[in-house]
Parts: structure tokens; C-alpha cells; sequence
């Protein structure tokens, strides 16, 4: 996709920052619902007449602090009656190298820059190698994720979410350039 003025490509990358911003910030109100339902839930806050239950898979999803792409993808992949091609396309996911979507568009003086197209900043020798050597350090760790698991007899489903509590723990500049808080996949 070309975008032509500037006007446009600004346009796209606000949409895109928006987006990434509201969907960072729903982990925290997921989590926090979630708690607060457990605490209100427990013996000592019970009402007469009123009992709330969550289910295991519930305090599982609640517990894990992850986006809930990542919990309803997990979900999605845990009842996939293929595990064979599940289990490949966790692999996949662990071991080949992912990165920064970037763009292209004029600037003010009508010259192409190279943008981050998550974010809207450009992309710098210092950012490209910074993003480049995160990339490398962040496939190692989660090949490494991958063959323990896998070796434990973990589901691709659990293996999907350790892999995703790693990338949790990047930076937050990494994770919104390459759209982490967006994926692909919670877009269908």
C-alpha cells in the first residue's frame, strides 16, 4: 500500500498508535475484572443467595496478565482437533525470526522516509539495529521455549502462551513497532 501525502500516512499511524494503545491497556482491565470478581467471589465477601463460580479456565486466563488475543488465540488453539498443525504453527511462530512492520512516504519536503508503521517514528540505523538484535535474542529465547516445552509434553496451546509471557516482558517500544498489542491474529 502506497499512501501518498503525508497527511494520509500520518492518519494511518495515529489510527495504528490508538490502536496499540487501547489494546496494551485492556490486559490491565481484564486482569483487574477478573481479580476483583475472584475477591468478591471468596467466602468471606459472599452474599446470601448469591454465588459466583469462576471456572478453572477462567482464573487461568485471568491469571496470565496477557492481552486477550493472545488468551482467545490460546483458547482457539487448544480446541483446534488438529494438534499435529497446531503444534506446527506454534513452532513456527517460536523459531522464525518476526520484526518491525515499516513503511514508506513522502515527507514534508517530498523525499521517501522509512517509518515504523505501528508507531509513525522513523526508522534510524540505531533503531534498525536495536530492532534487529532484540529479533535475534528474542527467537533464541523462544526456540528454546518451544523444544523445553515441548520436551515437558506441554500443549501447543500452553506453549503459545509461555512464548507470549516472554514477549510480555520486551520492551514496549519493540512490542508496539511490531504491533504486538494488535496482532495479525486478533484481526481474523
Amino acid at each position: 500500500m502506497s499512501i501518498s501525502p503525508i497527511a494520509g500516512f500520518a492518519n494511518v499511524t495515529s489510527i495504528n498508535q490508538d490502536s496499540s494503545k487501547r489494546n496494551s491497556n485492556h490486559t490491565d482491565a481484564f486482569s483487574n475484572t477478573m481479580a476483583s470478581l475472584e475477591k468478591h467471589s471468596s467466602a468471606n465477601n459472599a452474599k446470601p443467595g448469591i454465588e459466583v463460580t469462576l471456572s478453572d479456565n477462567a482464573k487461568r486466563i485471568s491469571s496470565s496478565g496477557l492481552p486477550s488475543w493472545i488468551t482467545e488465540q490460546s483458547e482457539k488453539l487448544r480446541v483446534n482437533p488438529d494438534q499435529a498443525s497446531v503444534m506446527r504453527y506454534v513452532e513456527s511462530m517460536a523459531t522464525i525470526s518476526g520484526g518491525a512492520l515499516i513503511s514508506n512516504g513522502p515527507n514534508s519536503d517530498g523525499i521517501n522516509d522509512v517509518y515504523y508503521a505501528a508507531t509513525g517514528l522513523p526508522v534510524t540505523p540505531e533503531s534498525k539495529a536495536r530492532f534487529e538484535s532484540l529479533s535475534q535474542s528474542i527467537v533464541a529465547e523462544t526456540s528454546k521455549i518451544f523444544h523445553t516445552e515441548l520436551a515437558k509434553g506441554a500443549s501447543a496451546a500452553d506453549i503459545f502462551e509461555k512464548i507470549h509471557q516472554h514477549m510480555a516482558t520486551q520492551p514496549k517500544d519493540y512490542l508496539e513497532a511490531t504491533e504486538w498489542f494488535r496482532s495479525t491474529l486478533a484481526r481474523g
